[in-house]
């Protein structure tokens, strides 16, 4: 049962015999009133205190809460990222990994294509500088033969040059006055060879000009060329030009003139005899 200030006032004791003083009591009442009115209004203040306390604190845990929740929320968000970026990382790793290895074989492939294709370039090469070389020797022999057959060409009409009756006669031609044909017909055929020097190792590019010569005159005799014609022979050293018109051909194709006719008159005169 609760006690009010109001119950306290109002509250009548009885009066008996030897009893307290009614003043006194009244008195004391009143204060206990009083100060149990202090008492509610503070305990009425002091729960309003409390209850307002109560209320930040549920705010407090309210906030707490969604701290908590924002806290526990940016922590997952934070796990799942760094999971995202694991994963990702990862997945990278593994492309640039795989990457790797494919630029890794291709380029093996690569290098041992480019060794197999240099190899079998490097054997055909040698195969083909051992074509050469023998071509070259090859050419060089038949260059040579072909020369010293020509050569030897040339020393035989030189040979028959001198035994003709002409070269008997030019003692008796110079005799009678007439020494300019012989003289002329013996610097024109003496200058009209040149010795030939080969060397051993000829260019490439003139063992093709002297293989195309050889090709053209496959018969090993020097063409007949027209009149006034020279034939280009390749020379290891540079081009050399050769004359195959024999000057006393020239001399026979031309109008038969006083000497030819003293010559002529001569063989006569001898068959006579």
């Amino acid at each position: 049962m609760s006690l009010t200030a109001e119950d306290i006032q109002t509250k009548q004791f009885h009066v008996r015999f030897r009893g307290f003083d009614i003043e006194e009591v009244d008195t004391f009442l009143e204060r206990i009133a009083e100060n149990f009115v202090l008492l509610n209004a503070e305990k009425k203040e002091l729960k309003e205190k409390v209850e307002k306390l109560e209320m930040e604190i549920n705010e407090f845990y309210s906030q707490e809460k969604t701290f908590q929740h924002a806290i526990i929320s940016a922590q997952r968000i934070s796990d799942e990222m760094q999971e995202k970026s694991r994963q990702e990382a990862n997945a990278r790793r593994v492309r640039v990994q795989e990457e790797i290895d494919r630029l890794r074989q291709q380029s093996t492939e690569e290098i041992d294509r480019l060794r197999k294709q240099s190899t079998d370039e490097k054997e055909s090469l040698a195969r083909e500088i051992a074509v050469l070389q023998e071509n070259k020797s090859k050419v060089k022999e038949e260059l040579r033969t072909y020369l010293q057959s020509y050569l030897t060409w040339l020393d035989r009409d030189v040979s028959l040059a001198e035994n003709t009756p002409l070269s008997l006669l030019q003692s008796d031609i110079m005799d009678d006055g007439q020494p300019a044909v012989a003289e002329a017909a013996e610097v024109e055929v003496d200058g009209m060879y040149e010795k030939i020097n080969f060397p051993d190792d000829p260019h490439p590019a003139e063992m093709e000009g002297m293989a195309s010569a050889l090709q053209e005159n496959d018969s090993g005799e020097p063409d007949e060329e027209e009149d006034g014609e020279r034939l280009t022979i390749p020379d290891l050293e540079g081009d050399m030009l050769f004359s195959l018109e024999d000057p006393l051909d020239e001399e026979e194709e031309k109008e038969p003139g006083p000497e030819r006719v003293r010559d002529e008159d001569f063989f006569h005169d001898i068959k006579l005899k």
